[in-house]
């Protein structure tokens, strides 16, 4: 039967209001989200890519809107499929679901963690500096933290990120410090600041390293302090200046063209480092080390 014009289906009909901004006119629509400003928004339903009775992307379109007219405590309460969809793709479907909808709004994303919360010291002074950037089309916050354990002596600023957060901007003012974890899941830094730089453009980490050799005095100049021989037990034993937590290789060579290394996973510690080499040479009367730093 023809009906003399198109007739769009449901998912055509709900896919073209999305697109031309009709979903934002609908006055069901506004109402509801007029309603919700000061409460909660709920939104309840099937959520798969299968179209047939639902498709997900129109829940992220509802959430859009609902934010756009000043929403922003919005709760999904998704009922997966299984009939019209895979009945094993409900993980799937949900990732990409929390995914998009942390772009949206204050909502995060399982990407977003890190495990820089457990490389710090509880109680330990810390100089802190970052930089992020806002992409306004987007709604996400690209940041880079650099951090320096101030107590445990350290001179040269450790990298941190960078990191995307989806759920709007970077925390300053009374909100938590966004270093590492999730600031909306409340977790928090256990060290104590005693420096902190936040610049709301992206910055070169020479800048934030200079400010910190004006605290700290700057490094010491990497080199080789002492190189000392025990006759006794037949080992050397080799020092120099180090930075706590860089890793180290020491090399051994007879003539400084081939050189053997000897170990790469020296670990620094405050201001001075030492190893011992235990490896006996008969008939070599001359051995010369060198010491490299690892770059992380």
């Amino acid at each position: 039967l023809g009906a003399g014009r198109i007739v769009f289906q449901d998912l055509s009909r709900i896919n073209n209001a999305i697109k031309n901004g009709d979903l934002r006119e609908n006055e069901v629509l506004k109402e509801a989200f007029a309603r919700a400003k000061d409460s909660k928004l709920h939104l309840i339903g099937l959520v798969s890519d299968g179209g047939v009775h639902s498709h997900q992307d129109h829940l992220i379109a509802l959430a859009g809107e609902a934010k756009e007219a000043g929403v922003n405590n919005i709760k999904v309460h998704a009922i997966t499929d299984g009939r019209d969809a895979s009945p094993t793709g409900a993980q799937g479907y949900l990732s990409y679901c929390e995914d998009e909808l942390g772009k949206i709004g204050d909502g995060y994303a399982e990407r977003n963690q890190n495990l820089i919360l457990s490389q710090i010291e509880a109680g330990h002074w810390y100089f802190v500096a970052g930089s992020y950037i806002i992409n306004r089309e987007t709604n996400t916050t690209t940041f880079t933290n650099y951090i320096a354990d101030l107590t445990n002596g350290d001179t040269i600023l450790k990298k941190v990120g960078p990191f995307s957060n989806s759920g709007g901007p970077y925390p300053t003012g009374g909100s938590p410090l966004g270093i590492g974890g999730r600031w909306d899941a409340g977790e928090s830094f256990p060290g104590q600041i005693d420096e902190i730089n936040l610049y709301d453009a992206e910055k070169d980490s020479s800048s934030f390293q200079q400010h910190l050799d004006s605290i700290t005095g700057g490094k010491n100049p990497f080199e080789i302090i002492k190189i000392a021989h025990d006759i006794s037990s037949n080992t050397t034993t080799i020092e120099w200046n180090s930075i706590s937590g860089k890793a180290y290789a020491v090399d051994a060579s007879f003539d400084m063209i081939e050189w053997n290394e000897l170990d790469d996973g020296v670990i620094g510690e405050k201001d001075l480092t030492s190893f011992t080499d235990t490896e006996t040479s008969e008939g070599e009367t001359k051995k010369f080390y060198r010491v490299r730093e690892i770059e992380e």
